[in-house]
């Protein structure tokens, strides 16, 4: 039945099962398959060489154990991670805080992927997972901007400039969506969540906040 399946939802690999040896090699390769389809054409950089290879084996480990996991607990555990990750931040506590942006930055995958192995994906639950992406994405920004030690004129414009990009770049890309455009070629620009996330994340870890807010302010521009 597996590999049924297997043929009925991909048909790219044929395995001859002769043997008890060659339906255990089947099973695996179903699982590796299964793996990669969770990645979508449209993943940034980061995303699709850092975090969807922890994140579908996160998923792909709660499915096969049968873990009954509500895809939008895990929306809402990335986005307290996204929270605690500001406050941190703000506190300038870089390691811990940035190590937490990463986290969540890989948690947010593993919503979407179990959502579409238990064929529970909604518009609400996407609609949802977007919503809580931005506030935390703002929140994060005004962490980073809370941990300078000195707040002039031009860094409050950088910060504003900063938390309007992060909102932009989403709104820019579900509008070319809604209009037929393809946006995977744009997302090659390093300047999509998972990418914005990894640079507040190592800027961090260097304790150069600063550099991290200049990134979310300038680079989401060449996006837009």
């Amino acid at each position: 039945l597996e590999i049924s399946e297997y043929f009925y939802h991909f048909r790219k690999l044929w395995k001859d099962v002769d043997t008890p040896e060659d339906l255990v090699a089947a099973r695996k390769v179903y699982w590796q398959i299964l793996r990669k389809e969770l990645t979508k054409p449209e993943d940034g950089l980061v995303s699709r060489y850092l975090n969807r290879p922890i994140s579908t084996r996160i998923s792909i480990m709660a499915y096969r154990r049968g873990f009954k996991i509500e895809p939008f607990t895990v929306t809402l555990v990335s986005f307290i991670l996204g929270l605690s990750a500001s406050l941190l931040l703000a506190m300038r506590a870089f390691i811990l805080g940035g190590l937490l942006v990463q986290a969540a930055s890989i948690i947010d995958g593993v919503d979407g992927e179990l959502a579409r192995l238990y064929r529970k994906a909604t518009p609400w639950g996407g609609y949802l997972d977007s919503v809580l992406d931005r506030v935390s994405d703002v929140a994060i920004v005004a962490g980073l901007t809370l941990s300078l030690p000195i707040m002039d004129g031009f860094t409050l414009l950088f910060a504003i400039l900063a938390a309007a990009n992060v909102i932009f770049v989403s709104y820019v890309t579900h509008n070319l969506s809604s209009l037929g455009v393809s946006t995977e070629k744009l997302r090659k620009v390093p300047a999509t969540r998972d990418v914005r996330l990894f640079v507040v994340f190592i800027t961090s870890l260097l304790s150069l906040p600063i550099l991290g807010l200049y990134y979310l302010a300038v680079a989401p521009i060449f996006y837009l």
